[in-house]
């Protein structure tokens, strides 16, 4: 009985670890930043987002924003309230689901398509 419940408490670590582990952080634009005039299609191409990795956009505060976007919104260039912002200049969006993301900058004019997997 005893012997179950260890192996039940390390698989469970196991699990953590392993995703934790396998987690990636990715600097948008790399050096560049959040920035306008910057191709994030091309810049997102061959990378393999993953659930549980986290996007970085760092900008100038005051000159952009980051705001998770629906794809209508993405499609037409609609920005999103102003409630839905993030604006520190830092801004950290862990992928906490699988399939298509899209974000917008409210005031200027970069647009970024990410699909994020899901390990099976």
């Amino acid at each position: 009985m005893a012997s179950s419940r260890i192996v039940a408490i390390f698989s469970l670590v196991a699990a953590f670890v392993s995703t934790s582990t396998l987690a990636k952080e990715f600097i948008v634009g790399d050096q560049a930043g959040w920035m306008t005039w910057f191709n994030y299609k091309n810049w997102a191409q061959g990378k393999d987002f993953m659930v549980g990795d986290t996007l970085v956009f760092n900008y100038a505060v005051g000159k952009s924003q980051c705001v998770q976007s629906e794809w209508n919104w993405f499609q037409n260039c609609i920005v999103p309230p102003a409630n839905e912002s993030l604006t520190t200049g830092k801004d950290k969006i862990v992928l906490g689901s699988s399939g298509k993301k899209w974000y917008i900058c409210g005031v200027g004019s970069p647009v970024m398509e990410v699909e994020s997997w899901l390990y099976k």
